[in-house]
């Protein structure tokens, strides 16, 4: 049920409370600008991913200041790629990039940023689904209609003014489609998979990529997986594939 008052409007107004629209609320209101950040889930709240923090992303969180928070969980210096008969050691290069990458879980990652926000000045709001966009006379975005559940079970629709829209809402982008994002099906998506596994080599100080996946003929795969030293005792493990939905070779399953 809605325990703050949304207000009629702002300056910017940031669809997704994700690592993106947590940071751009971040910067947003540290600039000075008047920050409404708004998540149709209810945080902290679990989003599969490898949880894997590359040299950009951490570059990224160094900006935001959270050097000291970032190294407390692990660090890792390059990439292990495995496939096809050979083990490559691929240290992250540096340059205009940090050396170093990390794994945090994006329970607490997401979380992390979107409290970072709040901090910053930015006011955020759970449990906020936009479901409809206002445009102008020249056709440009002036405010959003969010709807929520109220005390009573129902829902209540408020509509909010805003200068400037942010669109973080993911992959599949609810708000994006409202203005006039399509999915275009017959081309190649993605699906993936994540668990965590408890592990010896949790200190381990690279991230592993398995690029060779085959099926029970042994026929490769359009695939990958992933290793993510991320904690004291746990990895975390994950595998994606890629399908074009016009061959339909690409529909059998991968092993687990």
């Amino acid at each position: 049920m809605p325990t703050q008052t949304l207000p009629s409007r702002t300056d910017v107004l940031v669809v997704g409370a994700g690592p993106a629209g947590s940071a751009a609320a971040t910067w947003s209101a540290r600039h000075g600008l008047d920050v409404l950040l708004l998540d149709a889930a209810t945080y902290p709240r679990d989003k599969t991913c490898g949880d894997g923090l590359t040299p950009r992303a951490v570059g990224e969180l160094l900006r935001l200041g959270l050097g000291d928070w970032l190294r407390a969980h692990t660090v890792n210096i390059g990439l292990r790629a495995h496939g096809f008969g050979q083990t490559l050691l691929l240290p992250w290069p540096g340059g205009s990039l940090p050396n170093w990458g990390s794994a945090v879980a994006r329970t607490e990652l997401d979380n992390h940023l979107r409290t970072l926000a709040v901090k910053s000045g930015a006011t955020a709001v759970d449990g906020a689904k936009v479901v409809e966009v206002r445009r102008g006379a020249a056709g440009e975005v002036t405010g959003v209609v969010v709807e929520r559940v109220a005390e009573h079970g129902d829902t209540e629709r408020t509509e909010v003014a805003c200068r400037r829209l942010v669109v973080a809402d993911g992959v599949r982008s609810p708000v994006g489609k409202l203005l006039g994002r399509q999915w275009h099906r017959d081309t190649v998506y993605g699906v993936a998979g994540r668990s965590y596994v408890t592990s010896t080599r949790a200190d381990d100080p690279w991230i592993s990529s398995h690029l060779e996946l085959r099926d029970e003929t042994g026929e490769v795969l359009s695939g990958y997986g992933w290793v993510f030293p991320s904690a004291a005792t746990r990895s975390t493990w994950a595998r994606a594939r890629w399908r074009r939905r016009s061959d339909p070779r690409t529909w059998r399953s991968a092993p687990s």
